[in-house]
């Protein structure tokens, strides 16, 4: 695979962007991202997809994935339960799906894991997604999400002040006062990614999946930076980020929905992304 326009930078960082291959994420991407921050970008990234599936079976996959998150405590509990069980019986742990690549379609380099794409495999998709890089020469790898906007200039000069390996950064969350990647910006140091791969059969493909991640590289390195990122939620969040945070925070998790159930995900990126053009 060919990246171009790509400007050599010390340090090397690859943005891996991972995507559901359904609605609204596509049409974040295709509209928000590509037209924005990716099309201005001096870093080489690779969008990432799973196998769609069908209607019906997303439908599902997805009811069945938000049951943990039922008011109901016991509900809740018993569908972990049970989704554990499953994965543990299934071995979802030796689980290796190829990734074909192909730098010919609609968004640029693009990388298929060859699995269904589902909410409930997304361990198995993107420790593939990782374990695929390492055929790639960098020393960060950034992953990202179709609701992110990354300032790559900003991302650049943050990690050229970073550790060499043993680097866990991003946006920094915790649960159960262990910390965490959150799956919307995670940066990781190379050697971390190498670990990964070796050490995959570890992974608890049972729990949410950035707190899966999060346990499983903890074991080799237990220090996390949290590198400048904000959560918008409306035009008017990104409208009023202060002048000073421009150009100074990394990632912006753009995230909006309205009560109609529109997503204005992609205009909040274009609004970032003309104060950063003006401040430039």
């Amino acid at each position: 695979m060919k990246f171009n326009n790509v400007v050599s930078t010390t340090p090397k960082v690859l943005i891996l962007a991972i995507h559901g291959p359904y609605e609204p994420w596509v049409s974040i991407l295709r509209h928000g991202q590509l037209r924005t921050w990716m099309k201005d970008s001096q870093l080489p990234i690779v969008n990432v997809f799973g196998r769609g599936m069908n209607a019906h079976r997303y439908e599902f996959d997805e009811k069945l994935y938000f049951l943990r998150w039922n008011k109901s405590k016991a509900v809740s509990y018993f569908c972990l339960i049970v989704e554990a069980a499953i994965k543990v019986i299934c071995k979802m742990n030796k689980y290796q799906p190829r990734v074909t690549e192909d730098a010919q379609g609609e968004f640029g380099n693009t990388w298929i894991v060859d699995m269904p794409d589902s909410l409930l495999l997304q361990g198995v998709k993107n420790v593939a997604t990782l374990r695929h890089s390492l055929q790639f020469d960098y020393d960060y790898l950034v992953t990202t999400i179709s609701s992110s906007y990354i300032d790559t200039e900003c991302l650049i000069r943050k990690l050229q002040e970073a550790p060499k390996s043993k680097f866990l950064g991003g946006r920094i969350e915790s649960s159960g006062g262990e910390f965490y990647q959150q799956g919307s910006f995670r940066v990781f140091s190379r050697d971390v990614i190498e670990y990964i791969d070796k050490n995959f059969k570890l992974y608890k493909h049972w729990q949410i999946e950035d707190i899966a991640m999060g346990n499983l590289v903890r074991k080799y390195s237990s220090t996390f930076t949290e590198l400048p990122n904000l959560s918008l939620k409306s035009i008017n969040d990104a409208s009023n980020v202060p002048n000073d945070q421009i150009g100074e925070t990394c990632s912006y998790r753009c995230k909006s929905v309205t009560s109609s159930g529109e997503r204005l995900d992609s205009k909040l990126m274009f609004v970032i992304h003309e104060k950063l053009n003006l401040r430039s």
